[in-house]
């Protein structure tokens, strides 16, 4: 992966300070023993734990969670000694210490990507330096590392992914081309949602410096890669009766309907969700999925029956009411952008000068993270900008940023009715590198501007 980069004394110093850094201020995490757990670790865990005590198959195809994490967490276990332990129990923390710590080296690596790709595409080395060690103190991504949730390793396959994007629009060797199919297969076993991503980049990548052989690829690629959510669907649909990868995304949606109290009369068909719902609107509960759906069934998860109408009772509703879900919807980027994860907090130690240091960290990121409400405007300007500039590598490479930051964002704000910060946050690395580099062509274009 690592072939033709820059050789020299300059750039082994700035890995070194970049990795240093990194380390440094990871310390006060590192040596906590304890992982940090949610409700939805616990979520994770119980599954990974039902599944594996079943057919391997069950922990691959299963209608609840996609599998990587899944397996990850079972590895991570199963290589610190303990095999399925309690949850929360002494053996369990142990092998989570394992599990966090193969978060933070991935991190790290995510951080010397980005200054790798910086340094491929010709960016000064020293503001390609002054930009990874922005983004490595970033408290608001290196705390996922801490913590037994996706996000982590999230970031890291999308920094990567971007990675081999970015060499792909250089090189265009098979190597590259083989990684980008794999790691996409990998990001979709860890996030469905990221299904159409790849669809995006490849378009970047034929448009820039067109060839034929770009589109060959391009059709061969999404051939190899649909192989893997389509036998997914299909193994579902075969063992469950459910034409879908997993019921995440219906819950979330039926979120949001919930929080819009968007109208249900034209979803009558689906009787069994139009006259829970109803009831549940009557009695004027909080509108949350989950607490809804365990209220009328505490077993529904095992009901696969109902389950399975949900898709088509969320398609109902949204469709009789696009244009308000779609602009309340819309609504909702500033806020969400600007949104930071509780989760985050859990991470600081509660004394010391650990405490003081990130606390200080946070303060200072969070406020740094309003610059990220000028994204939005200046991507759509960038994309009239790119069929003009996309021969232009440096260009073509900050746009692909842009385009999988914005990709993150609007199904963000459309799949889910919660938790936009822990969301939003697997795109900060690459959302702050279009941001940085925008306006330092602004301000390049206004100081041109001046000169008489």
């Amino acid at each position: 992966i690592f072939q033709k980069m820059p050789k020299g004394v300059k750039f082994t110093h700035h890995l070194l300070i970049i990795i240093l850094a990194s380390l440094v201020i990871r310390l006060p995490l590192f040596f906590a023993h304890s992982a940090v757990t949610t409700a939805d670790t616990d979520g994770y865990y119980k599954l990974e734990r039902k599944l594996t005590d079943g057919k391997i198959l069950n922990m691959v195809f299963n209608d609840e969670r996609t599998p990587l994490y899944l397996i990850y967490l079972h590895f991570g276990m199963s290589l610190s000694g303990n095999f399925n332990p309690i949850y929360k129990s002494a053996e369990f923390y142990n092998g989570a210490y394992l599990v966090t710590s193969l978060q933070t080296i991935f991190g790290i690596l995510s951080i010397l990507l980005i200054y790798f790709t910086l340094i491929k595409i010709k960016v000064n080395p020293q503001k390609a330096l002054l930009c990874s060690l922005f983004l490595s103190g970033n408290i608001m991504i290196f705390s996922w590392e801490k913590i037994l949730l996706t996000e982590s390793l999230t970031i890291f396959l999308l920094i990567l992914i971007f990675y081999i994007s970015v060499n792909l629009l250089t090189y265009k060797t098979f190597p590259y081309k083989l990684l980008l199919i794999l790691c996409s297969a990998l990001l979709i076993l860890l996030k469905p949602i990221y299904l159409g991503l790849p669809f995006l980049i490849l378009l970047i990548y034929c448009l820039h410096k067109y060839q034929r052989a770009k589109i060959r690829f391009a059709i061969i690629f999404l051939i190899i890669y649909l192989v893997l959510p389509l036998a997914y669907v299909r193994y579902n649909f075969v063992q469950r009766k459910y034409l879908g990868i997993n019921h995440i995304t219906d819950i979330n949606l039926l979120g949001k309907i919930m929080q819009f109290n968007l109208p249900i009369t034209n979803a009558k068909k689906f009787r069994y969700f139009y006259e829970t719902l109803s009831d549940y609107r009557q009695k004027k509960f909080p509108p949350m999925p989950y607490t809804f759906l365990e209220y009328y069934d505490p077993l529904i998860y095992s009901h696969t029956e109902k389950l399975n109408s949900l898709s088509g009772f969320n398609a109902k509703v949204i469709s009789s009411n696009l244009t308000g879900f779609f602009t309340r919807s819309i609504s909702q980027i500033p806020s969400a952008m600007l949104e930071k994860s509780e989760f985050i907090k859990t991470v600081i130690p509660p004394v010391g000068l650990a405490n003081f240091v990130y606390r200080y960290l946070y303060e200072i990121y969070k406020t740094v993270q309003y610059l990220t409400l000028i994204f939005i405007p200046i991507f759509i300007v960038s994309i009239f900008l790119f069929f003009k500039k996309r021969n232009n590598l440096k260009f073509a490479v900050f746009f692909l940023a842009g385009m999988i930051s914005f990709y993150q964002i609007v199904l963000s704000v459309f799949f889910s009715y919660e938790e936009f910060g822990r969301l939003i946050v697997v795109v900060q690395p690459l959302l702050y590198l279009f941001i940085f580099y925008s306006c330092g062509q602004i301000w390049t274009y206004l100081r041109v501007s001046r000169i008489p």
